[in-house]
């Protein structure tokens, strides 16, 4: 894979602040950002990729559960609905 050079804009504080916890794990401030974006973004697509796994399989539990579980008086159906997963 080729890499490219490219740049992020950071105002003279920030850089410093970056700076010095890249300096602090040992890294490159270019290491260090590229680190930490990946990271983000790796934990927000988990995220996303649990939500789209899970969700067809709760709405399959929930709907089948008025035909597995057994009536019980004064609790009934109303007002649920799938939409709210």
């Amino acid at each position: 894979m080729k890499r490219k050079k490219r740049t992020f804009r950071a105002t003279d504080s920030e850089y410093q602040m970056i700076q010095a916890q890249a300096r602090a794990n040992g890294r490159t401030v270019s290491a260090f950002v590229r680190y930490s974006a990946l990271a983000e973004a790796k934990k927000h697509l988990r995220r996303e990729g649990l939500k789209d796994m899970l969700k067809p399989l709760v709405v399959e539990i929930v709907q089948e559960l008025p035909h597995i579980a057994s009536p019980v008086r004064g609790i009934g159906n109303e007002g649920h609905s799938t939409k709210d997963l």
